[in-house]
């Protein structure tokens, strides 16, 4: 009875470690990789793809300003 329940203490044990010390974190890590990798995907296509720029209000503010009034020619004065 007694070397019975020692060798699946040991069996858990070990089982204990593996699980925690090993399985666990290459999950862990695995699932991060992934992540990273999805990360990069999306910049890479972000840069093959890009989204179509908008029209700045300042500029359109600026192309405003330039169509009113008329153009002063500058002379240089001795």
């Amino acid at each position: 009875m007694m070397p019975r329940l020692i060798f699946w203490a040991i069996v858990a044990f070990i089982l204990y470690r593996f699980v925690f010390n090993f399985l666990i974190p290459i999950l862990i890590a695995g699932s991060k990789i992934r992540a990273q990798m999805k990360n990069m995907r999306e910049q890479v296509n972000g840069f093959n793809n890009p989204a179509p720029k908008e029209n700045n209000p300042a500029t359109k503010k600026e192309e405003n300003v330039e169509k009113k009034g008329e153009y002063i020619d500058f002379e240089e004065i001795k």
